[in-house]
Parts: structure tokens; C-alpha cells; sequence
């Protein structure tokens, strides 16, 4: 490659109204995920990404639980070729302004579709895990996490179709809610994503972890974890949504060694570090790799 070019640029910072999607994008942090979705019925190479980063969590004691108090509570599918929105979804899309995407007389796309996810009211530096469950070379699934403590999971729609009529059209995302909820903790990795199988059953777990990457240095009075959640209805023949999984849920390792089938996950607490009379959390620095049966993560 002798002369690279830039195809596209997305500016966030020139959307001044509220209704533009873009404005509620925060600061860029993370990698865009490259991934082949079915758009309209067509195999399309799109860019994923979380919405990004607001300054408000240099604030190691901000918490929010409010819709359109901060920036980056999204997450936005780009054409990777030309920079056009496909999709976003977040709580800053009205219920009743959610909608489907729509062409012009010439087949060219002027709106974006859009998904109400009314729980995801928190930042997302982290990038997008992106799951081929199938091996059919397009994207199933997407999971991210946030920086209020959940973890989401948003199901896309093989079969999606845009069309002015009602009985063609089919919309793009069939599932967008919120997998895990634990607590004030912050996501700024996405998870690792491993399938098993016990008994006659296969389940998907997510492994990710939590720590306050925007105050390294700052003595903490928070419990970070790494955490494995359970998720048994991705493995169905269709999709289903499954209820929040909460803390309460899940089985403290190296305390509770026998697994119960009520168990919906695993977590380990990091240990904390008090040199003199500072204490310091120990926290997730990046994500981690399943490895013939292991899984890695650095602290």
C-alpha cells in the first residue's frame, strides 16, 4: 500500500442537536469491531462500536442511573466502507421514537434504525464482543459491558428486511437487554465469550472484569470482581431473553466450591493491596483469553 487514504471521518462533535444520534456519543476509546451482518437481506462488512467515554467518571464516586445524563450510553453499527449509520441502540432513544430504518425512491438509505435499550444509561468505553454463533460468516450476537455495572446483550435479526410494508419488513435487532447487573462497578473491556456443556445442555459463558480505570493510582473503597456469567438462552434455536442476573446469583469461587443448579455464574473478589495506610483495589487492566480450558486475565 503505497497511498492509504481516509474513506470516512464520523464527527460527533459537529451533531449539535439532540436528535442526532451521534450527539450522544462520548469520547472514542475503543477498537472498532469489523463483522459481517445480514442488512436488508444483504451480507454487509460493518464497524461496531461502544458510544464512548464521558469525563464524568473521572469522578471515581460517579454513579448514574438516570437516561441522557451522560455521554457514550450506546452502542452505534457504522457501513465500514462508507461511515453511514446503520444502527443504535440506547436509553436515549425514546420508546416511542424507536424505529425502523428507511430508504429513498432510490434505495438509498436516509434514516438509521433505532432500539430503546432503557437500562443502558451508562457509559461504553468498552469495545463490542461480537459472536458468530453459527459459523455461517455472519454476526448473531453482540455483548458489552458498561460502566454502571452491567452486562448487554443485543441479538441481531437474520431475516431483517426494510420495507414500507407492514407484512415485509422485518427489524433488525430481535433482543436488546440487559444479561447482568452487578452493581457499582465499571466495564471498560469487553468480555470473553466460551461455550460448554454440561449434561445434555449448552450454555455460553461471559467472562469479564470490573475496575476503576479512570482513578488508578486512588486508594479504593470498592469490591472489584472478575466475574463469569451464565448465559443458558443464547444457545436456543431461537434467542430468548432471560431475567438479569444479579451478584446474589452468582457462586463465590474458592469459597463456595460446590456448584448449585440454582448458580447462574461465578465471580472471584480481587484482593486489595494496603501498603502503609492506603488501600488499593487490584482491577481488570485488559481483556481476557480462553486457552485450551484456561482462562487469563492481568490485574
Amino acid at each position: 500500500m503505497t497511498a492509504p487514504k481516509m474513506i470516512f471521518h464520523i464527527n460527533p462533535d459537529a451533531a449539535t442537536l439532540n436528535t442526532d444520534p451521534l450527539y450522544h456519543m462520548g469520547q472514542s476509546w475503543s477498537k472498532p469491531t469489523l463483522a459481517y451482518i445480514k442488512w436488508n437481506g444483504q451480507k454487509k462488512l460493518a464497524m461496531i462500536v461502544g458510544g464512548g467515554y464521558d469525563i464524568k467518571y473521572e469522578d471515581r464516586n460517579f454513579t448514574n442511573n438516570t437516561s441522557g445524563a451522560v455521554k457514550g450510553n450506546g452502542i452505534y453499527i457504522f457501513d465500514a466502507e462508507t461511515g453511514k449509520l446503520l444502527w443504535w441502540g440506547s436509553s436515549s432513544v425514546d420508546l416511542d421514537k424507536a424505529s425502523q430504518a428507511e430508504l429513498n425512491t432510490g434505495g438509498v438509505l436516509v434514516k438509521p434504525e433505532s432500539t430503546s435499550i432503557s437500562t443502558m444509561v451508562n457509559s461504553i468505553p468498552s469495545r463490542v464482543k461480537a459472536v458468530d454463533r453459527d459459523g455461517d460468516g455472519i454476526t448473531d450476537h453482540l455483548y458489552v459491558g458498561d460502566l454502571g455495572g452491567k452486562l448487554f446483550r443485543i441479538d441481531l435479526n437474520p431475516k431483517h428486511v426494510i420495507s414500507d410494508k407492514k407484512d415485509e419488513k422485518k427489524p433488525f435487532i430481535l433482543n436488546a437487554f440487559a444479561l447482568a447487573d452487578l452493581g457499582n462497578r465499571r466495564f471498560y473491556e469487553a468480555p470473553t465469550f466460551t461455550i460448554h456443556k454440561s449434561g445434555m445442555t449448552r450454555y455460553a459463558v461471559l467472562s469479564l472484569g470490573s475496575g476503576d480505570r479512570s482513578s488508578p493510582l486512588l486508594d479504593s473503597s470498592a469490591t472489584d470482581l472478575l466475574v463469569g456469567i451464565y448465559d443458558t438462552s443464547v444457545t436456543k434455536t431461537v434467542p430468548a431473553v432471560q431475567s438479569t442476573i444479579g451478584l446474589d446469583n452468582l457462586r463465590e469461587i474458592y469459597k463456595k466450591k460446590v456448584e448449585e443448579a440454582t448458580d447462574k455464574g461465578w465471580y472471584y473478589t480481587l484482593p486489595k493491596l494496603k501498603p502503609k495506610d492506603v488501600t488499593y483495589q487490584q482491577r481488570i487492566l485488559a481483556e481476557g483469553v480462553a486457552l485450551d480450558n484456561s482462562l487469563y486475565y492481568a490485574i
